[in-house]
């Protein structure tokens, strides 16, 4: 058998098993799913609700046990290659915004939600999203003021290259998370600049390191 064919028959196997992997999706009409070579999908749930948005999933990627959803419209959730995702959560909630993983990056348990006018999320690549991460750029539901202006008006939130958010930590909306960074497990970032190659850690986003490497 040639190599061209011994790659075709790959390329057949991997969409015979996400097939009959139990995923399920609802794409509404005027939208799309796009999922590239040598992907590996189990257990997930795609669905978009709106108009002109897309879910894009690239090449040798691994998600299990997702929910990766839409609500809106001329809005994108774009993955790198060789992205991995088991039981993840991801939501936009509002028109003409946008989600983007680079490659190489690890998410485990989380929940990463994107609403508002203004609340894009930009990752990097090769990041690693220890157990139970939260990132929100937007709050879900507004809270006015008495003349009904907004106060908790969503931001962007954008997180560098080779980054390492621990376990149980949450990046609010308007944060701003430097390459080859380190959040501390159980931190808190919201609305804070955190400066390349820097360790912080808790609720003050304490530095407790800079100019620092870390090895996955």
């Amino acid at each position: 058998m040639s190599f061209k064919n011994i790659l075709k028959n790959m390329q057949i196997s991997y969409l015979i098993y996400n097939l009959f992997s139990n995923n399920k999706r609802k794409i509404q009409k005027g939208n799309k799913l796009t999922i590239q070579k040598k992907v590996s999908l189990k257990k997930n749930r795609f669905c978009i609700k709106g108009c002109c948005s897309e879910i894009t999933i690239g090449t040798k990627s691994t998600f299990h046990n997702c929910d990766i959803t839409i609500i809106g419209n001329n809005s994108k959730i774009v993955f790198g290659e060789v992205v991995k995702a088991v039981k993840t959560k991801i939501t936009i909630f509002g028109d003409d915004l946008n989600i983007v993983v680079g490659n190489d990056c690890s998410f485990s348990n989380n929940n990463i939600y994107a609403g508002g006018c203004a609340g894009d999320i930009s990752i990097g690549e090769s990041c690693l999203f220890g157990y139970d991460v939260i990132i929100m750029s937007g709050d879900a539901h507004q809270i006015l003021d008495g003349n009904n202006n907004v106060l908790n008006v969503s931001a962007p939130i954008v997180i560098g290259n080779n980054v390492w958010i621990g376990a149980r930590s949450v990046i609010l909306k308007g944060s701003v998370i430097g390459t080859g960074s380190v959040v501390g497990a159980m931190s808190l970032i919201s609305k804070k600049t955190i400066k390349d190659k820097t360790v912080v850690v808790g609720d003050g986003n304490k530095i407790v390191a800079k100019d620092i490497t870390w090895k996955r």
